[in-house]
């Protein structure tokens, strides 16, 4: 049974269960707490004669309405029963009263009902009662089954009310939603409370739910952090309470989003079970939600990706249902094409259908970029079309906008990583060709670069494509291979290449690759040592650094790139 499936199916289950059930229409009861003696005689649910024990007494929460039998067997009876006795069973102006009182008070019980007796009620009985708080309401006349049947209502009231959050959940997630956005508001309509999407670091990413903060904060975080985070959650503060759920019902991975609820703290049990068991049916609606998009998304993926490979086949005379379809993608072929190629450094967990390319499309959106990306052997592309050749400056504006989304990814879904090279612009279907060609180049160059998102440009005549072309020849890896194979020998995890690389990128400053690194500069310094040692070269030497310079380069773009093309 697929997520969707099991949805609708536990859907439909709960739902007909809970339509059987009578919803009381009470509105003293809109907040879940449980009712009183006193509260069913304001009503007129006991139409009493007379009460004994006072005003403490009828205080009293009743939990449950059971028939009596006998005066010992109110021992036998759950806490805030209220027993109804007819006047076979109890006498109310007998000695056995006085037992009854005692056994209730033990047990914990709600209160008694009993027929009125045609003479006044003794008096030790009377005292007996408001000693020990025990309401015994005296009726005119007592039919057990009328009494226990005109009752039962105002006392379930309080376990229908979360019964009726739990099926208004169900209702507003009959269909799926068309974005998280309306799934949140479709909760907070049937909960009537704030709720929201919370991340891992505690922030409220969507929803109405107020930013967490003082203990509930700190009550997150320590739940997120700890294991088994699948499960829902109290949270309390002084005056109200969160309810936390794992957004998602894939037991296999850890939740990276969670839905969450705000009520008072003086919220009845009933109504916090009732919204911890609609959190957990939202849950089931979003892992489908998540779980129709990403079959959506993949199939378009896949559509675009046989799409444009069509297109660059044949570029000066393209067929006419494949320029038919790229314009309804809104993609134009026609103008100047600057493609950008993104890839991934190092993997981290991404949430959300699509992955790393809806996180990296959302971003860019942001940021007024509108692309659909469109997969490729090392990672995803894109492009940008004007209707002119991009200035120097309008080239420039690009790349810093493509590493502001890039930077706003590895922010939100550490510990991912991101790298993207922009292609030079051409003219056409072939110039969107080379132009992704380049920019693919351009991000094998990125690949090599110790920095947060990092993104190469590759103009048409410049020292980085000269760079590229050299990287890529077939002869150097040869080169590379036989003069880097004793420090590589001796650094399996490659840290001693990485910090030669940094080293040397810093002008071989040891303080400022300590920083890039983040290590101290004296660390630098041990670390160079074992590379001299290890390394047949100089450092010294101006021609020894310029070789060693773009062998690591050289090493570091081929590994990190081979690597990208396996993922």
């Amino acid at each position: 049974m697929n997520r969707t499936t099991q949805w609708l199916s536990l859907g439909s289950l709960l739902n007909s269960e809970l339509i059987s059930m009578r919803i009381a229409q009470d509105g003293s009861t809109e907040h879940g707490e449980s009712v009183t003696v006193g509260q069913l005689l304001a009503r007129g649910a006991l139409p009493a004669t007379e009460v004994l024990g006072g005003d403490e007494a009828t205080g009293r929460r009743v939990s449950v309405v059971v028939p009596g039998t006998t005066a010992r067997a109110i021992a036998t009876l759950p806490a805030g029963a209220m027993v109804v006795f007819d006047r076979s069973q109890l006498r109310a102006e007998e000695v056995e009263v006085d037992l009854a009182i005692r056994i209730a008070f033990r047990a914990q019980i709600a209160g008694i009902v009993a027929q009125h007796p045609s003479i006044p009620m003794p008096l030790a009985t009377q005292r007996l009662a408001a000693k020990f708080r025990v309401p015994i309401v005296l009726l005119d006349h007592v039919e057990v089954s009328g009494v226990v049947a005109a009752l039962e209502p105002h006392v379930r009231a309080p376990t229908i009310a979360g019964a009726k959050l739990l099926r208004a959940t169900i209702a507003a997630m009959s269909s799926l939603p068309a974005d998280s956005g309306e799934l949140l508001e479709r909760l907070a309509g049937a909960l009537r409370h704030p709720v929201g999407l919370v991340d891992s670091d505690g922030q409220v990413i969507a929803g109405d739910l107020p930013a967490l903060t003082g203990a509930l904060r700190a009550g997150f975080a320590e739940f997120a952090a700890a294991p088994g985070g699948h499960t829902a959650r109290t949270l309390w503060d002084t005056d109200e309470l969160l309810l936390v759920q794992s957004a998602t019902v894939a037991a296999a991975s850890s939740p990276g989003l969670w839905l969450a609820a705000r009520l008072p703290s003086e919220s009845s049990d009933h109504v916090r079970d009732g919204c911890a068991q609609s959190l957990a049916v939202a849950a089931i609606a979003f892992t489908a939600y998540l779980a129709e998009r990403s079959v959506v998304f993949e199939r378009e993926s896949r559509h675009r990706t046989l799409l444009l490979a069509e297109l660059l086949e044949h570029p000066e005379t393209p067929r006419q249902r494949a320029v038919e379809q790229a314009t309804s993608l809104g993609w134009r072929l026609a103008g100047w094409h600057s493609a950008v190629y993104v890839a991934v450094r190092s993997v981290g967990d991404p949430t959300g259908p699509g992955g790393v390319a809806a996180l990296v499309e959302g971003a860019l959106k942001a940021h007024d970029v509108q692309a659909r990306l469109v997969e490729r052997p090392s990672g995803w592309a894109f492009w940008m079309t004007t209707e002119a050749e991009p200035t120097v400056r309008a080239a420039g504006e690009q790349a810093r906008t493509v590493r502001r989304a890039l930077l706003e990814v590895e922010r939100t879904e550490s510990p991912l990583r991101l790298c993207a090279g922009i292609g030079g612009a051409h003219q056409g279907i072939g110039g969107l060709g080379r132009s992704l060609q380049e920019a693919d180049q351009a991000c094998m160059l990125a690949h090599t670069i110790e920095a947060a998102a990092p993104v190469e440009h590759v103009e048409t005549s410049s020292v980085k494509r000269l760079l590229i072309a050299w990287y890529t020849s077939g002869p150097l890896g040869e080169v590379v291979a036989a003069l880097l194979e004793p420090l590589q020998a001796g650094d399996p995890d490659g840290e001693l290449i990485r910090t030669l690389r940094v080293y040397l990128d810093n002008e071989s400053s040891a303080t400022a690759a300590g920083a890039a690194l983040d290590v101290h500069r004296n660390t630098i310094l041990n670390r160079l040592e074992k590379i001299q040692r290890l390394l047949p070269v100089d450092l010294t030497q101006p021609d020894h650094r310029l070789a060693v310079h773009l062998a690591v380069h050289a090493a570091g773009d081929k590994s990190n790139w081979s690597e990208g093309r396996r993922r």
